[in-house]
């Protein structure tokens, strides 16, 4: 299911808002128009929506979903996953300030979890992104992960 969120970060289309007729919202990608309904990616997969069921689709602004879903997905603690939403607003401050703590996070989650070459990547991605927020610190875990573990 992660590849789905992987290509809503990267397809060239545009976030969309269905309005359902019962009031409830989604927030997705719509991927497909056909004669049953709506075809709409959103993070956890791809949902068939019939038509008799929408009220309006809606055009959300680029920006806003990326960190709505950044924010959705660190608050869930799916550090990787909101790291990657965090990307795509780089030029923001505070959105640099959240990538680095999610970095940072799913880089000790991973090596917690004894996946020690996916901590490692991560290590190696948060000093190259962030050179300054972990210092020898950083740097020294980073030589313990590559000694013991490789």
């Amino acid at each position: 299911m992660r590849w789905l969120l992987l290509l809503a970060l990267f397809l060239p289309f545009r976030p969309d808002i269905v309005h359902l007729t019962n009031g409830r919202k989604l927030r997705g990608i719509v991927v497909d128009y056909t004669p049953k309904g709506v075809w709409l990616a959103v993070p956890k997969g791809k949902i068939l929506i019939p038509y008799w069921q929408i009220r309006l689709i809606e055009d959300e602004p680029l920006e806003k979903y990326y960190y709505e879903e950044a924010e959705r997905l660190f608050q869930r603690q799916m550090w990787e996953e909101s790291y990657l939403f965090y990307q795509k607003l780089l030029p923001q401050k505070v959105a640099r300030q959240k990538m680095e703590i999610a970095l940072l996070r799913a880089a000790f989650e991973a090596l917690f979890q004894k996946r020690y070459k996916k901590a490692k990547e991560l290590f190696r991605q948060l000093l190259k992104d962030f050179p300054s927020s972990l210092g020898l610190l950083g740097l020294s875990w980073l030589k313990e992960i590559e000694l013991r573990f490789s």
